[in-house]
C-alpha cells in the first residue's frame, strides 16, 4: 500500500506541472490528481480535475471510470453509475482510443481505482 505521504507529494508534484506548463498539461496529469485526492479519502477536492480531464479528452474511459469512484465516494449515486457506464460504453466503442488500455475491476477490494495494464 502506498503511503499517504507519497499522494501528497504527487499532489503538489502534479499541481506544480499544471501550474508551471499550463499548455503542456494533458488529460492525465488533471485525471492523475483527482485520483490522488480520492486515495486521501479527498474525493471531492478531486472533482474538478477529474472534470477537466474529461473536457481535455471527452472519449477518455478511465478519466469516467475514476469520476465514478469519486462520484461513489461523496455518495452521488446517480452520477456514479452514468460515469461508470459512460466508461464500459468507451472502453468497448472505443478501443483504439486510451479506452482500451485498462482492465476495470468493479469489486470491494479495487474499488480505489487501482488499473491492471493489459498484457
Amino acid at each position: 500500500m502506498v503511503e499517504e505521504s507519497h499522494y501528497e507529494e504527487a499532489i503538489g508534484l502534479l499541481q506544480d506541472i499544471i501550474r508551471d506548463y499550463p499548455r503542456e498539461a494533458h488529460d492525465e496529469n488533471f485525471c492523475e490528481l483527482g485520483r490522488a485526492f480520492l486515495k486521501l479519502g479527498r474525493g471531492k477536492d478531486g472533482l474538478p480535475f477529474l472534470q477537466k480531464a474529461l473536457q481535455i479528452s471527452p472519449f477518455y474511459s478511465y478519466g469516467y471510470y475514476i469520476l465514478g469512484l469519486i462520484y461513489k465516494s461523496v455518495g452521488k449515486w446517480n452520477d456514479a453509475v452514468e460515469a461508470f457506464t459512460r466508461s464500459l460504453h468507451l472502453r468497448v466503442t472505443q478501443p483504439q482510443e486510451k479506452s482500451g488500455y485498462f482492465i476495470f475491476s468493479w469489486n470491494d477490494e479495487e474499488e480505489d481505482g487501482e488499473e491492471q495494464q493489459n498484457q
